[in-house]
This record gives structure tokens, sequence and C-alpha cells, in this order.
């Protein structure tokens, strides 16, 4: 490959990462605010923030032929206790664990559900995995297939009740083909059928 093509991938590869990071963030805000009824202030995360400590995550993971999205929104259970209590006007000592861990592999499904259609917009084919949520501390996905490359992107979404850390990883499996994409986020299919994997 020469070094105009090379330069021409990483152009498109960098114009590609940034509208995913952007359509994640825009459907974990969506999302949140669909969810709860409350609107969520996006603060952003940098490279440098470190490791997230939180108690909780929950993952769903999209794959599409030219790569693979990790999912992932860190929490800790009395922050969405909160949360829904304003959502649902109850008291928080009434929401149990295992609402507060529906509830948020509900919110990282109606996130990605709505990832996937805009990427989907784009041309490409994404199967969806079911959400789930673990400890917050297991790094399961942190390491990338030999011959990847994985770039990491994370914001903070901020309610007066709560605070999550929303964090995507993108490992790209076909620098080719992810270069190929249409990436425009201006249009979005909202249509379509969920294809799990």
């Amino acid at each position: 490959m020469g070094r105009d093509a090379t330069s021409a991938n990483k152009v498109g590869v960098h114009a590609g990462l940034a509208v995913v990071v952007e359509a994640f963030a825009r459907s974990y805000l969506t999302s949140m605010q669909q969810h709860s009824g409350v609107e969520a202030v996006r603060e952003e995360l940098g490279p440098t923030e470190g490791p997230v400590f939180a108690h909780s995550m929950s993952v769903i993971l999209l794959v599409t032929p030219p790569m693979k999205v990790t999912c992932r929104t860190f929490f800790d259970a009395e922050d969405v206790r909160a949360l829904m209590a304003q959502a649902l006007r109850r008291k928080e000592d009434a929401i149990g664990g295992g609402l507060v861990s529906d509830f948020m592999r509900e919110y990282a499904n109606m996130a990605c559900g709505n990832l996937k259609r805009s990427l989907e917009s784009m041309g490409l084919g994404v199967g969806l995995s079911l959400p789930f949520v673990t400890r917050g501390f297991d790094a399961v996905f942190d390491k990338a297939t030999s011959g990847t490359s994985v770039h990491q992107a994370m914001f903070r979404a901020r309610t007066p009740q709560a605070r999550f850390v929303n964090r995507v990883d993108i490992e790209i499996n076909d620098v080719v083909e992810f270069t190929k994409v249409n990436w425009d986020l201006g249009h979005t299919d909202q249509g379509g059928e969920m294809e799990f994997l």
C-alpha cells in the first residue's frame, strides 16, 4: 500500500471513529431522557481520566463486518435508585437491586438500539447482543484481539440524581472496509428490526 493510500486510510479511520463516538453519545443521552424522563448533561472525559471505578456496569455489544463496538455504562446502584425514584415517583428504599439491574439493561438496550439504527442508516449490517449487568471493575472485554486497533472514548452523563460513565470501545477488524463506509450522521433510519447475536 502506498503512502497516499495509507494517509487516506488514516483520515478515513479518524472520520469514522468520530462519527461512531458521536452516535454513541447521542444515543445514550437520548435514551436516558426517554427511559427516565430526566435530561442528562454530557461531560467529556479524556483518555487520561484513568480506569473507571464503579460498583456495577451494563455491557452490550454491536458487531458489524469492519468493527466490534463494546458499550458500557458504569454506575452505582444508589444513583440508579435515586433516578428511578424521581422517574417513577417512588421511595428509593422501595426499589430493589433487581429493578436497578433491569433499568440499566433496558437503558443499554435502548441506547444501542438507537446506535444500531444510526449505523444501519450508513449501510452497515449490525448484530446486537443482549445487555447484561456485571461488576464494574471486571475488565472482561478490555484486551483487543491481536492485529486489530481499538479506539476508546468516555463521557459522563450527569443528572441531578445520578452520574454514569459511558464508555465505548471500537475495535476495527478491517481498516479497508471501515474506510469505505459513508460516515454520515445527518440521516438516521428509526425503523428496522433487531437482529440479536
